[in-house]
């Protein structure tokens, strides 16, 4: 996964308030609404669907992707591709800004310490 801002910059827009115009309410029931839909659109049953969903994002048919000495790197773009729609969904629904998303997902992949 890669963000595109440093670690000073998430732990500045966290801790000015990026998150001050959400009670913890509102704020836990749209979170859960994002997983519902991301998990619901983006998880799979095994490797086999996985690849399929790989070979659909990258435009080439599955035995081509597996076959592929790109292989890892089309999965990667595919994963930065579902963390692209996480943010758009949580700037969405939340309103808050790209860079508080970024800093939530970093916060919660423990990528970012608070204290």
């Amino acid at each position: 996964m890669e963000i595109l801002y440093t670690k000073f910059e998430l732990l500045t827009a966290l801790l000015a308030g990026g998150l001050s115009g959400l009670s913890k309410e509102k704020f836990d029931e749209q979170l859960a609404e994002i997983e519902a839909e991301l998990v619901a659109e983006f998880s799979v049953a095994d490797r086999k669907e996985f690849n399929q969903r790989v070979a659909e994002h990258a435009g080439v048919g599955v035995e081509s992707l597996v076959n592929s000495p790109n292989y890892e790197l089309l999965c990667d773009e595919y994963g930065k591709d579902i963390f692209q729609k996480l943010v758009k969904k949580m700037v969405e629904k939340m309103g808050i800004t790209e860079i508080v998303a970024w800093a939530m997902i970093a916060q919660a992949k423990g990528l970012l310490r608070l204290v």
